[in-house]
């Protein structure tokens, strides 16, 4: 799980967000929602809104990456809801805190920690639900695998015993080993072959013999030198040093 938790914030720490935590911060200290604007000055806006963009980002990696762990994907309804419950449990307590500290101007005004629960628990429900909606965001919507419309053209290839979400490609040989949550299928073809056909699903070549989802991702191990990724599944990929420079800029390592 420690190892779970590093992964999330070193993915949290990617540069991209930087950029993502710079504008959210100068919109909302400029704008003022929430009442802000009225009972804050500018440089106690400013610090307020950074507090609550960056802390709550890297509580939702954070949040994100033990949910996964803890279900393993079992549905994306399921992961979603325990990572909600556990941004509720971490992050409202410290917004309400902040809230009362910076923003309200009479002790006992504001928004009562019941209230701000709701509004934790609303809004990162929200925004999990609407990555759902987003292609390549997320490796499954809310919609059963089995009428998912948006499946990558590999999992027509599967029998129907392990079609589900694909959590790595190896090659062997002539053939590919395409593991599931539900198992492994072998297939005749190319790995390159198999990855074009993971249609709208992240995931990166860590070896010439290995590909893996994103999101099947549970931590990275390093053991003398040497670098593994450990999937929600339980099973070790090993990084090929051909790789570690790409995967690092990826924010995967």
């Amino acid at each position: 799980m420690i190892e779970t938790m590093k992964s999330a914030l070193l993915s949290a720490l990617k540069p991209f967000n930087f950029a993502i935590w710079g504008i959210l911060i100068a919109i909302l200290t400029v704008a003022g929602p929430f009442g802000t604007y009225e009972s804050v000055t500018f440089e106690w806006r400013f610090v307020y809104w950074s507090s609550v963009v960056i802390v709550s980002s890297i509580l939702g990696y954070q949040a994100a990456y033990v949910s996964r762990a803890i279900t393993r994907r079992s549905h994306p309804v399921m992961t979603d809801a325990v990572t909600t419950l556990l941004m509720v449990a971490t992050f409202a307590p410290f917004n309400h805190f902040l809230t009362q500290a910076v923003v309200v101007p009479t002790p006992g005004e504001g928004p009562t920690f019941i209230e701000m629960v709701v509004y934790v628990a609303s809004i990162s429900f929200g925004i999990l639900t609407g990555r759902r909606f987003i292609p390549g965001l997320e490796e499954r919507n809310y919609v059963s695998p089995d009428h998912d419309s948006n499946q990558p053209r590999l999992m027509r290839r599967l029998s129907p015993a392990t079609q589900g979400a694909v959590l790595r490609i190896s090659s062997q040989d002539h053939f590919v080993d395409i593991t599931t949550e539900r198992g492994t299928d072998r297939l005749r073809m190319r790995l390159a072959d198999a990855v074009a056909e993971m249609d709208g699903v992240r995931g990166h070549l860590i070896h010439r013999s290995h590909w893996v989802a994103e999101t099947a991702i549970r931590s990275v191990e390093r053991e003398q030198g040497r670098i593994q990724l450990r999937l929600t599944n339980g099973d070790t990929v090993p990084v090929s040093r051909t790789y570690k420079a790409e995967l690092e800029n990826a924010g995967v390592l």
